[in-house]
């Protein structure tokens, strides 16, 4: 094993976690055409949760939810208010479509 090789594991380890709170509980998924899905998965253990300054595409994305309602916000502007349970997806050009 190489000196920069040895604290590979941990950095896998970091970087599976953030994926898991990023994509998993918060839902944010980008796609290869260019949009944004964002598809939180709520759990009433969460209360209220927040993920701020998620970066993609030269903007950066601010989630908030609760048992009722998330709400997604793009460069600190509401972007869409949704009811728990749907998902939208921002296309390439930010327009947000209801899924």
């Amino acid at each position: 094993m190489h000196d920069h090789e040895s604290g590979w594991s941990l950095q896998i380890s970091a970087g599976t976690g953030a994926q898991a709170i990023i994509h998993g509980v918060f839902g944010l998924m980008p796609k290869d055409d260019g949009s944004l899905v964002v598809r939180p998965h709520y759990n009433s253990s969460l209360g209220t949760a927040t993920i701020k300054g998620y970066r993609f595409r030269d903007h950066h994305y601010d989630l908030r939810m609760d048992a009722k309602n998330y709400e997604l916000f793009c460069d600190d502007i509401l972007l869409a208010k949704v009811r728990t349970g749907k998902y939208i997806t921002i296309n390439s050009e930010g327009k947000v479509r209801r899924d």
